[in-house]
């Protein structure tokens, strides 16, 4: 960051840990849906996240205030999968003082408090603090989010204290925010830990994608297996297609029906 801010208006795609961050656009519209109907976030009376009629606005805004250079919004993709996860910003910057603030932070609700917070912040506060030379990084969250302020001070974050009556909710009424710091000296110490966490389980499960063998291929037992399969059970991740599409199937020259396979196992046709 220096003496001037302009670098950080640049950045191209951070990557690593199992993340890539993109700079936000609307082709991430459809999967920030996705990831915010898991939990239906906008619904919580503290968070950042826009009900999903306003989301295309919403995305919208972040780039011009991108533009403007007045935040760096990114999308938050799985390496493994590129199902977006959520959404990080860099905002509040003060070059003259090397402090910047990560903000605009959500993830899916399936995915909070998993490796994936801990990632993404290794990616934000190594890029802020290695390459930018920042010499703070903050943020700030409503004094009612306790989950934010536990996962804050879990990275290593001080809790710095609360500004009174500063920003208004969804619901109009007028938020406390806590504030919480990060400097340069104590990011050092802190990076080997939150890369030690990720390395002793947090990290992503290696990604074993399902596999598609035709079904005259099968064994007696796999065929077997894949009759017995209930397509309402809630642990099946793939379901037959119903009768009429499997009679139409059979009866086209051209197609051949697949059976689906986690290994060995038959998940769906």
């Amino acid at each position: 960051m220096k003496s001037n801010a302009e670098p950080i208006f640049l950045l191209p795609i951070i990557e690593g840990y199992g993340l890539r961050l993109e700079p936000l656009s609307l082709q991430h519209e459809v999967g920030l849906r996705v990831a915010a109907a898991d939990g239906e976030l906008w619904k919580l009376r503290y968070a950042s996240v826009s009900e999903p009629e306003n989301l295309r606005r919403w995305i919208e805004e972040a780039v011009r205030q991108h533009t403007d250079k007045k935040r760096v919004p990114f999308a938050i993709i799985e390496s493994g999968t590129g199902r977006v996860l959520g959404t990080a910003s860099y905002c509040e910057f003060m070059p003259h003082t090397q402090r910047i603030e990560i903000g605009e932070l959500w993830l899916a609700q399936s995915m909070q408090r998993t490796w994936v917070n801990t990632a993404c912040h290794l990616l934000m506060l190594g890029c802020a603090f290695d390459a930018l030379k920042a010499q703070c990084v903050g943020w700030r969250s409503d004094v009612l989010n306790n989950a934010a302020h536990a996962a804050f001070e879990r990275l290593g974050a001080r809790r710095e204290g609360t500004v009174s009556h500063f920003a208004k909710r969804r619901d109009g009424s007028v938020a406390d925010v806590v504030l919480h710091g990060m400097r340069s000296d104590e990011w050092v110490r802190h990076k080997a830990k939150l890369i030690a966490r990720l390395a002793k389980g947090a990290a992503p499960p290696k990604l074993e994608l399902p596999r598609f063998a035709p079904l005259r291929s099968l064994k007696p037992d796999q065929v077997d297996a894949l009759a017995r399969l209930n397509p309402g059970a809630g642990k099946v991740r793939f379901v037959a297609p119903n009768g009429v599409t499997i009679a139409n199937t059979l009866g086209h020259d051209n197609a051949e029906l697949m059976a689906v396979l986690d290994g060995d196992a038959p998940v769906g046709l």
